[in-house]
């Protein structure tokens, strides 16, 4: 099906791919006689990079075929490398300068609720409370890892049929084998969660149950240095809640001064 939008290309259109996806043979065949331009990081590709990963973002070395240049991001994740490199061969191929590219990537910030940062009495905080589905939460399990003290609390991935118990299962097995320390789920599925991680994992029916944990094990937990809490989940799990009662937690005055400022 991703294919199909390439069958649409004009004669004189441009076709970005991704080397590194697994279909990308098939792509290129779907392409006639337009111009390709294809970005990756394990693959050879004309648009790549080297950089090194942060917990205040990331820095790229890019290289294209005509040149050279740095990029800085304010965003967190090997992820975003490849989404940074897509971004830049889109633009290249629309012949906007090298510039002009940095400037714009350099200025991203994520809308809300996609691995927003913020960082509260020493620890970071990150929201990703948009939406998930199992490949956006192990992205994000994968930037949690990054930090020493890692603490994931998950929420419920909608719209899964058939693959929602495995995939539930699944995050729970991927949050163990990426080191997380601890893992709070959430919701309908968060047994199954448990069931993956095994040890260290709680599981609540509702956020009031998690809430209540949360306010009697948080503070205690946060206490090592390099601490980092990810919350995640799908929309109907209205995770952007429970980022509200954990900034509660961790900085309670400025939480209140916010809010009678707002009314």
């Amino acid at each position: 099906a991703k294919g199909e939008i390439f069958e649409g290309l004009t004669l004189d259109g441009v076709a970005i791919i991704n080397a590194d996806d697994d279909y990308s043979d098939l792509w290129r065949n779907l392409i006639s006689d337009q111009q390709i331009v294809s970005f990756g990081l394990s693959q050879a590709a004309d648009v790549t990079a080297d950089y090194r990963l942060s917990h205040g973002g990331i820095s790229m070395q890019v290289q294209t075929p005509e040149e050279r240049f740095e990029v800085q991001l304010s965003i967190l994740g090997k992820h975003n490398v490849l989404n940074a490199l897509a971004a830049i061969a889109t633009a290249q191929a629309a012949n906007i300068p090298v510039k002009q590219i940095c400037a714009g990537l350099s200025k991203y910030r994520p809308i809300g609720g996609r691995q927003n940062v913020n960082t509260l009495c020493g620890v970071t905080l990150i929201d990703d409370t948009y939406n998930a589905n199992p490949a956006s939460m192990q992205a994000a399990i994968e930037v949690l890892a990054e930090f020493e003290n890692s603490i994931l609390i998950v929420g419920d991935m909608g719209e899964l049929g058939d693959e929602t118990k495995k995939s539930h299962v699944d995050v729970g097995r991927f949050a163990k084998s990426k080191g997380i320390n601890q893992v709070f789920a959430c919701g309908e599925f968060a047994e199954l969660v448990v069931q993956g991680y095994q040890q260290a994992a709680k599981s609540f029916k509702n956020q009031d149950g998690l809430f209540d944990c949360l306010s009697s094990e948080l503070l205690a937990t946060i206490k090592k240095p390099n601490s980092a809490i990810l919350v995640k989940g799908s929309r109907s799990a209205r995770m952007e809640k429970v980022v509200s009662h954990i900034q509660n937690i961790l900085e309670p005055e400025k939480t209140a001064l916010t809010i009678r400022g707002n009314l």
